[in-house]
């Protein structure tokens, strides 16, 4: 996403947003208009990701991911969307439900416009 889109959208809050995509993905983070994190969860690397003290990092562990680790998971795959979305709902607290996974798209509050 843009930061011409999301910096005001964050104004007074935060923007999450997370895509994943042949050969790349990311989480990226806004804070009240500013990016604060821009990553790459399968690479486990980019800012606001890379420092050791990210919270972050955390949120990965929490997922069940290794934020230090290379490869797939035990079970053998990479489950890149799953740690995204754990990540996200331990991050902001939403409930995640089927409807909202169905629907594509996470929107959770209002804008200021």
């Amino acid at each position: 996403m843009a930061d011409e889109l999301m910096a005001p959208l964050s104004i007074g809050g935060e923007a999450l947003t997370f895509a994943t995509q042949v050969g790349h993905s990311n989480v990226a983070q806004w804070v009240d208009g500013a990016r604060t994190a821009m990553f790459d969860a399968l690479l486990k690397d980019g800012p606001g990701f890379d420092e050791p003290d990210s919270p972050w990092r955390d949120r990965m562990r929490e997922a069940g991911d290794d934020p230090d680790g290379e490869g797939p998971m035990p079970d053998g795959l990479f489950h890149t969307l799953e740690v995204y979305i754990a990540m996200i709902v331990n991050h902001t607290g939403i409930d995640s439900t089927q409807e909202l996974l169905r629907s594509g798209q996470f929107q959770v509050g209002d804008s200021l416009e």
